[in-house]
């Protein structure tokens, strides 16, 4: 069960990371996203990637790439969560 703890304690860090590169905070339902870890018998100590996607809406509204990166240290779980956004041109931002 600790390694379940500490799965589930990292996907919500996860998530929590992903809403704090958005700026949005938990205004944001946290079901529009998934964060994916690999599986482990052990928690990483070093800093380990994990996949981000959100739902179409989110998508839209937040264009980029996703990377995520976790890490565990003794029972507490640290991650990041970063969004390589697309180049967006001037003509696409006039009215």
């Amino acid at each position: 069960p600790v390694a379940g703890d500490i799965l589930t304690t990292a996907i919500w860090s996860g998530k929590e990371a992903v809403l704090k590169a958005l700026r949005e905070g938990l205004r944001i339902d946290t079901r529009r996203m998934t964060c994916r870890f690999d599986a482990f018998d052990e928690p990483p100590q070093e800093w380990t990637p994990f996949t981000v996607a959100v739902d179409d809406g989110l998508a839209l509204q937040f264009p980029g790439v996703w990377a995520g990166w976790w890490r565990a240290d003794g029972r507490y779980v640290y991650s990041m969560a970063l969004l390589e956004a697309e180049e967006v041109s001037s003509d696409s931002t006039r009215s």
